[in-house]
């Protein structure tokens, strides 16, 4: 599957990757009673286990130079924060609401694009945005949310697509040359350090069901995921990697009705429309670029 998602654009990895981690709210729902660190914990685990067996340079994994680790420590960080925020809010709030929150991610990393890597603002890039941000606004604004959210909840989705954004930022800054199953493989081993003294080993309770939600969620969520947006990034540029992540707001939508049978309203059907037209138009470059390229190898 990796293999052959090499042939992609990085527009196509990220949406594809993002795609994946939209199935976080599934299997942590799932995972019942388990804590947000015991999650995370495994979650971790089963990643750094994947990793090792399906690398066949496995010395590569761990070949860093010091300054490299100082950026990649701070870097696990920001993900570490990110998702303690996120899976909060997804326990706080409904798997909309929690997702939706995130939505404030692409304005973020649009304007850290154009102020700290000095990119150049792209007129399509503002249409997209402008999509995006709407279908956002109709999938967490419609319909009556109350009953299911709260204030630290709001708080928490807000401050994961903060330090999100400053992740990939970071990545941007100091490890844009990095293998992608090196950087996953560290942050994976300098994340864990830091749950275990949380974990309360004696209230752990696991069970078939909760302990393959808890692969599942490293299997597609981390592992896949995190590979396709990592190796994408590194050929998009930052202002994009928002919008294009904006496909993970979507789908938890229809991840709602069909796993818990969320109700959702006509309003938040055409957000997620708006949500996947903003990503068709910040990628139609590069689709189109790529097909000629492949007309022309033919």
């Amino acid at each position: 599957m990796l293999k052959e998602a090499n042939k992609f654009s990085g527009e196509l990895k990220i949406m594809l990757g993002s795609g994946l981690f939209a199935l976080i709210p599934v299997f942590v729902k799932l995972s019942g009673t388990l804590s947000i660190i015991t999650i995370l914990a495994g979650r971790i685990s089963f990643t750094a286990l994947l990793l090792f067996i399906f690398s066949k340079n496995r010395l590569l994994l761990f070949k860093v130079k010091p300054i490299q680790l100082v950026h990649i420590f701070v870097w696990s960080g920001l993900m570490l924060g990110a998702m303690l925020c996120y899976f909060f809010s997804i326990k706080e709030t409904s798997i909309a609401i929690s997702s939706a929150l995130l939505g404030s991610q692409p304005i973020i990393m649009l304007i850290l694009g154009i102020i700290i890597l000095k990119e150049k603002f792209k007129p399509t890039s503002g249409v997209a945005l402008i999509i995006c941000v709407a279908g956002i606004l109709l999938i967490s604004t419609s319909g009556n949310n109350s009953e299911t959210s709260s204030i630290k909840g709001i708080i928490a989705g807000l401050c994961s697509s903060l330090l999100l954004s400053l992740h990939f930022l970071y990545q941007k800054l100091f490890l844009q040359h990095e293998n992608e199953k090196k950087l996953l493989m560290l942050q994976c081993l300098l994340q864990l350090p830091l749950l275990i003294p949380f974990l309360n080993f004696g209230a752990i309770k696991f069970t078939s069901e909760n302990l393959a939600s808890v692969f599942m969620l490293a299997f597609f969520c981390t592992y896949l995921a995190y590979l396709l947006i990592y190796s994408g990034t590194k050929s998009t540029s930052i202002q994009k990697i928002g919008i294009l992540q904006s496909i993970e707001y979507a789908l938890p939508l229809f991840i709602g009705i069909y796993f818990f049978n969320e109700e959702v309203s006509y309003y938040k059907f055409c957000g997620a429309a708006l949500i996947v037209l903003s990503c068709v138009i910040i990628s139609q470059k590069s689709f189109k670029r790529n097909a000629i390229l492949q007309v022309k190898a033919e």
